[in-house]
């Protein structure tokens, strides 16, 4: 019998005390036919060691029971807010949630994922105590049996906008820039430059929104303690996207964002040469990556390594009845981009 994924959390002590100042968070989960998974996704949201929370669960025109899942949290929770509309897309759920956050800071969580217990905790901290306009986390990457860290910048600090921005430059297919999920934003900045998802492209938009997010922004947090369980679906929206014979211009489309947040913080003429590699970076799309961390297989479990190489500092060791083909088989896929539509 198959042994069912086991793995433990450990959480990162908040050493400093934000005292009795409790910014509120908006939480924002758009909610598609999530019923088999959806209690999962709340409840971790609902259990933070922040509490200071608004969460708001955007229906969009579910036909399970999603909806009722979403009202019966209204009636157990003050803190949750349900908006219910017709089927429109993700990005149009994200724009509903934006507005009708209240928080001072703005999160997002996908309803099939789920956060660490201390997630919220961890990024509003640092956004309060350095007073940045962003904060950025690693998270863990979900794929049937095997969970691995996927991330970029391998040192916790405070980062300019322009150190950020060449550090994407390196990598600018990699989920850890392109996804809504692992950041903290600032809501009167999404308010006063009117920032939000767009409808009308249905690849990469979490990119663009990040991409006019950022031309606002002097100083990021970069963490370092992974705060996130992204799940990798065999049905997700990349996997029809790929076959799409629009693929290419959508693709061309990001780029347009892509080179102009480089002009708009004066850095494209210098690095001009490496910003048009976009193109070539998003070309190879992939349904998997080990982008940031070292997997060893032994007998009994996969042991998943921060990220940098070490192996001397073990985060998780996970129970599976997985064996060495399937660790080859992601093993051989490193090295290829990971930027999908989550």
């Amino acid at each position: 019998m198959d042994r069912k994924l086991e793995f433990k959390i450990t959480e990162v002590d908040v050493e400093e005390s934000m005292g009795e100042k409790t910014p509120l968070v908006s939480i924002i989960i758009p909610v598609y036919n999530a019923a088999a998974y959806l209690k999962r996704c709340v409840d971790s949201v609902l259990q933070q060691t922040y509490e200071q929370i608004q969460v708001i669960l955007v229906n969009d025109g579910s036909t399970d029971d999603s909806l009722a899942i979403c009202q019966h949290y209204a009636k157990q929770d003050s803190r949750v807010v349900v908006l219910d509309k017709e089927n429109s897309g993700v990005s149009d759920s994200r724009n509903r949630g934006i507005q009708r956050a209240e928080g001072t800071y703005v999160q997002f969580v996908d309803s099939d994922d789920w956060l660490v217990p201390n997630a919220t905790e961890l990024l509003v901290q640092k956004a309060e105590e350095v007073q940045c306009q962003m904060v950025i986390a690693p998270f863990y990457r979900v794929l049937g049996r095997m969970v691995i860290v996927n991330g970029h910048i391998r040192e916790e600090k405070q980062i300019s906008l322009q150190e950020f921005a060449l550090q994407l430059m390196k990598a600018p297919a990699n989920f850890y820039y392109g996804v809504m999920w692992n950041k903290l934003y600032r809501r009167d900045l999404i308010v006063e430059w009117n920032i939000r998802c767009a409808p009308e492209i249905q690849w990469c938009e979490d990119f663009i929104f990040n991409l006019h997010y950022l031309q606002h922004v002097q100083q990021v947090y970069v963490l370092q303690q992974p705060i996130y369980y992204y799940v990798k679906r065999r049905d997700s929206l990349v996997s029809t996207e790929l076959r799409s014979n629009k693929l290419y211009e959508m693709k061309r489309e990001v780029f347009v964002h892509y080179r102009g947040f480089y002009e708009s913080i004066g850095l494209y003429e210098a690095h001009k040469g490496k910003i048009n590699s976009f193109m070539l970076a998003v070309t190879t799309d992939s349904l998997f990556r080990l982008p940031a961390g070292i997997l060893e297989q032994n007998e009994e479990e996969v042991v998943l390594y921060e990220f940098g190489g070490q192996k001397e500092r073990p985060r998780h060791k996970l129970k599976t009845g997985a064996r060495a083909a399937a660790f080859k088989k992601i093993g051989s896929r490193q090295g290829m981009s990971d930027m999908e539509s989550d």
